[in-house]
């Protein structure tokens, strides 16, 4: 058993061990830009814009998408995508191009947000004028477009930031001037419009980089200068705006990346010229300028794509594969994007979350689908959009959280719904 949590965990494990008995098995933001490269940015954006977060070169919101392209070469610049779809342990959220979000799956913690403890199996629809979205285990983060950070779902940990530990089933608004948002497993971290990077909920082993091991209920400061962040289950990536790589928390299998098995309670350098991170379960993915992607941890299902399979899987960044620009780290599994708009995927899939059409674990990156834009690796279940905003899911959907209206695993991408908002380029120039 990965280590997780120890004595604090009770809610937490109740939601992974509802799921566990029906599996009887077991084992965590898109991006896309460049610092100091070039890589390739086609994107429609819309939305907010007071920060030029659309990256347009104006400070004009925008109301419908603005076509975008061209090749980003920057020293202190930073191009992110503000992810549109997130998968957490059981539930799934998604914003349609109107910025409505949309919610589905297990809602036992009122992690859909939808005012009830209900599951779903269809989308259904939580709230509006919304840009970007997080979702953890059991809790949920989103952004609407006026800059304002709002949560719900479990809060035992204060991993809503409410000053509360009490859960929420509808949406409450934590902070605002935000422009970038990960949930991790029972932790949240956030961006604000200045690049001060701020965090709170379950700090066991020092997952929010504040010098201590002390569970914030309330938003705290962690360091400044940067312009992107991934919570992972119980460890943080961030990359400030000179492409330096920054990791913390928990390092039993090397997730941080740094040489050692040595927790980190604060911030230490891993890498430079990175453009995009995805902090996984216990494995780690980053994107380099040239478009190389390098992972590094626990690699015992193959989710490194090295074609080899060790607990310890690597104790430093390694070189996977090039020509990417987005990634998503899930359960023991990941899930790439190319440039051409292929999408590869590796690592666990006993739940056919692979998406390759079986269950059968993969060390290195198989082909699985095409004209792919964003992707979401989860737990045990994954989901896609397509350039033409349609949005895709396969693995387990035992909860519905597959959203197509059955409890029925799917092993190949199925189609869930239409309209969905592409990833919106945010900028950040501190």
């Amino acid at each position: 058993m990965e280590k997780l949590y120890t004595t604090k965990n009770k809610k937490i494990f109740a939601a992974i061990a509802a799921v566990m008995a029906f599996i009887l098995v077991l084992t965590l933001l898109v991006a896309r830009g460049g610092v100091d490269g070039d890589l390739p940015i086609v994107s429609s954006s819309e939305g907010i814009n007071e920060y030029g977060r659309l990256g347009d070169g104006t400070t004009t919101t925008r109301s419908n998408p603005v076509s975008r392209m061209g090749n980003v070469v920057a020293s202190n610049r930073v191009e992110r995508a503000l992810s549109t779809i997130s998968t957490g342990l059981v539930h799934t959220m998604a914003i349609r191009s109107d910025g409505s979000l949309w919610g589905w799956g297990a809602n036992e913690f009122g992690e859909l947000g939808d005012g009830t403890t209900t599951d779903h199996h269809t989308p259904v629809r939580i709230m509006d004028d919304v840009v970007a979205v997080s979702a953890g285990l059991v809790h949920t983060m989103a952004i609407r477009s006026d800059g304002s950070l709002w949560g719900w779902g479990v809060n035992e940990f204060g991993e809503l930031g409410d000053g509360t530990t009490t859960d929420r089933h509808t949406p409450v608004m934590i902070m605002g001037n935000v422009v970038a948002v990960s949930a991790g497993f029972a932790h949240t971290m956030a961006i604000r419009s200045d690049g001060s990077l701020w965090g709170w909920g379950l700090n066991e082993f020092g997952q929010l980089g504040d010098g201590t091991t002390t569970d914030r209920h309330t938003p705290v400061m962690i360091m400044d200068d940067v312009v992107a962040v991934s919570a992972g289950s119980s460890h943080t990536m961030a990359i400030r705006s000179d492409g330096s790589l920054w990791g913390w928390g928990v390092n039993e299998f090397a997730e941080l990346g740094d040489g050692t098995t040595t927790d980190r309670h604060t911030p230490v350098m891993i890498m430079d010229v990175v453009v995009a991170v995805s902090a996984g379960s216990s494995h780690t993915m980053a994107i380099r300028s040239d478009g190389s992607l390098w992972g590094w941890g626990n690699n015992r299902e193959g989710q490194l794509g090295d074609g080899t399979t060790t607990t310890m899987g690597r104790l430093n960044p390694f070189r996977i594969m090039g020509d990417v620009v987005a990634v998503s780290a899930g359960f023991g599994y990941t899930m790439a994007i190319r440039y051409d708009g292929s999408l590869w995927a590796w690592g666990h899939n006993w739940e056919g979350q692979l998406g390759d059409g079986t269950t059968t674990r993969l060390l290195n990156p198989v082909r699985v689908m095409n004209d792919v834009v964003a992707v979401s690796a989860g737990f045990w279940h994954t989901m896609a959009i397509r350039s033409d905003g349609s949005l895709w899911g396969w693995g387990t959907n035992r909860e519905g959280q597959l959203g197509d209206g059955t409890t029925t695993d799917r092993y190949t991408p199925v189609r869930i719904m239409d309209d969905i908002m592409l990833p919106i380029a945010t900028n950040i120039t501190p």
